[in-house]
């Protein structure tokens, strides 16, 4: 697959493909958890497409221009409503460095998103402050309110 995307049929694949490749559910055994990431992360190892996406320097869309893109595959993945460690995923890898490297450009919207929709609000919660500025944090903050569990 080309980036950026095509068609929206594929910007539904990459969709899909980021959900499948995260489905797994981490275990709640603190021991458990530390084997379970080595194991995932040896299968990155074996770097499939939405894997590369998301973490080769050389295609990471926001430092290529294509932040619009990762903003629609955010939005499109959180309407699919998957469970909620694959929101987990998402808020701590692309949306977290959306803010943290575009989030004087997406502010607004991600405010007006985190308004609208509840399940976006919460990722916000799964979201570290990295790289943003004193001002974009405390209004990801302000935004994401208090944490409410809507998904089992």
């Amino acid at each position: 697959m080309a980036w950026p995307f095509d068609s929206e049929e594929q910007l539904d694949e990459w969709v899909e493909a980021f959900i499948e490749e995260h489905k797994e559910e981490p275990p709640e055994d603190p021991d458990a958890l530390e084997a379970f990431f080595q194991a995932k992360a040896a299968a990155t190892n074996q770097s499939s497409d939405i894997e590369t996406l998301l973490s080769d320097p050389e295609m990471f869309a926001i430092h290529q221009g294509h932040e619009e893109d990762v903003w629609r595959f955010i939005l499109k993945v959180i309407a699919r409503r998957p469970p909620k460690h694959v929101l987990g995923y998402l808020a701590a890898g692309l949306l977290e460095d959306l803010i943290a490297f575009r989030g004087w450009q997406f502010i607004d919207r991600i405010e007006a998103e985190a308004e609208k929709d509840p399940l976006f609000r919460n990722t916000l919660h799964g979201v570290w402050r990295n790289a943003s500025s004193e001002e974009i944090w405390e209004r990801v903050v302000r935004a994401r309110g208090e944490e409410k569990d809507l998904l089992h």
